[in-house]
């Protein structure tokens, strides 16, 4: 038995071991590509020159950084601008028409003042209308009652006359 779990516990450790071994690996490797690996670093470290150069690099990366992120904020505040005229825009639209509607504005008075005008005209327009009717029916009727008149007149004539001749003839 203690020569089963002998061999067992030393496949494990070798199986640690190895995953050991590949972790290193794969971070050495990193390391290596990224073009230096540690102990090149520690001796170009060491030079003034070498920590210059490298500080210098390192602040133009973060230069070009900032102007990247600069760009990128100026695009998205030229957006947002573009977005608030837009809105403004459409909120001056909706208030106007707003004002249309409820009468507010210029074009709506002149609108209600026309209306209203319209209005007073047409009133006008049938009073004159009904005046007009009111007096041609006079008219047919004073037209109707005067050829009833003359009619009556005329027969009021011939009576006279005749009663007149009747009256020579007796006498």
């Amino acid at each position: 038995r203690t020569c089963i779990l002998r061999k067992i516990m030393k496949e494990k450790n070798h199986h640690n071991t190895v995953k050991l071994r590949k972790e290193v690996s794969s971070h050495n490797k990193k390391i290596i590509t990224r073009g230096k690996n540690v102990e090149s670093r520690r001796v170009k470290e060491a030079s003034p020159k070498n920590q210059l150069v490298s500080l210098d690099a390192g602040v133009k990366i973060c230069a070009r950084k900032y102007n990247d992120c600069k760009a990128k904020a100026d695009k998205l505040q030229n957006t947002l601008s573009q977005k608030r005229d837009v809105i403004t825009e459409l909120n001056r639209e909706g208030e106007s028409l707003i004002n249309m509607l409820e009468g507010k504005n210029n074009g709506a008075k002149q609108l209600t003042k026309l209306r209203s005008d319209i209005e007073d005209v047409t009133e006008a327009c049938e009073i004159n209308l009904h005046y007009r009717l009111q007096l041609n029916y006079m008219y047919v009727r004073q037209t109707k009652i005067s050829s009833d008149m003359d009619a009556v007149m005329s027969d009021l004539s011939n009576t006279i006359s005749s009663m007149a001749a009747k009256r020579i003839q007796m006498a």
